[in-house]
């Protein structure tokens, strides 16, 4: 850190030059004086500017043009960001609902501008689509784990989706599965990537899980998470555990 608290000048000097965008190529960082002993910068005169304005205006202007520059760097990051926006989608589509959600708004909440956003998602409907994929794979990582706790072949898949549905009941609508799932009601090609997904599940365990009665205890418990969904305060815990064990001795039965 440098004299009264300010952040060190080189690293200011990058943070100011990406703000305005006056530096076009590290060439250009030897055309004058910064003002700064043993340093050269050609926006030295705005250097200066920027110092006295955080003089005057405080702490919050120069930590907003250090935020901004943050956010750049992290956007040189791509899996880093594209994993914090999809996660900042989702709590956006929990907390806000699909219809309110913008792109600005998760851009902010990820603390990326709204370009670096762009840059992985074109548009909201690919970025819904994105998150609702990533939602698909976690379901897949949590039926996997389900089913390598099951010694029990016969209906293994079964089980490990009416647990892992009856989770995503218990979570109710803060989960991201409820806003999305909903809206898969209506939206083509979420139902697409949910029937794609369903289909080759079933595919995978069809020596397994091909029984009447498993595919009763499936659209059971899709039933059940839908109910909980619409009423206002859930289904009590009681009664949800009660109905899980149901089905999990529907999958039991020869």
């Amino acid at each position: 850190m440098s004299p009264r608290g300010f952040p060190d000048k080189s690293v200011m000097a990058a943070d100011v030059r990406w703000k305005v965008g006056r530096i076009e190529s590290p060439s250009d960082q030897n055309n004058a004086s910064s003002g700064f002993p043993g340093e050269s910068c050609a926006d030295g005169p705005l250097l200066r500017a920027s110092i006295a304005v955080y003089v005057i205006a405080n702490k919050p202007t120069i930590w907003y043009v250090y935020s901004m520059s943050n956010a750049h760097r992290r956007e040189k990051q791509p899996d880093h960001v594209r994993r914090s926006l999809l996660d900042h989608a989702a709590r956006c589509a929990v907390s806000e609902g699909l219809a309110s959600l913008t792109l600005q708004a998760v851009a902010d909440a990820a603390s990326v501008t709204k370009g670096g956003l762009l840059h992985h998602f074109p548009s909201k409907q690919a970025l819904i689509e994105a998150v609702f994929e990533d939602l698909l794979g976690k379901l897949d990582m949590e039926i996997d784990r389900l089913m390598s706790e099951d010694e029990t072949d016969r209906g293994r898949f079964t089980r490990a989706y009416v647990d892992a549905f009856f989770q995503v009941t218990r979570d109710g609508p803060d989960s991201p599965w409820a806003a999305l799932s909903i809206s898969c009601m209506t939206d083509p090609r979420l139902r697409q990537l949910w029937s794609e997904w369903m289909r080759d599940r079933l595919q995978r365990h069809l020596q397994t899980d091909n029984h009447p009665a498993f595919k009763l205890a499936r659209y059971a418990a899709d039933g059940i998470w839908l109910a909980n969904l619409m009423e206002a305060d859930g289904l009590p815990a009681k009664e949800l555990a009660e109905l899980r064990n149901q089905l999990h001795n529907l999958t039991k039965q020869e």
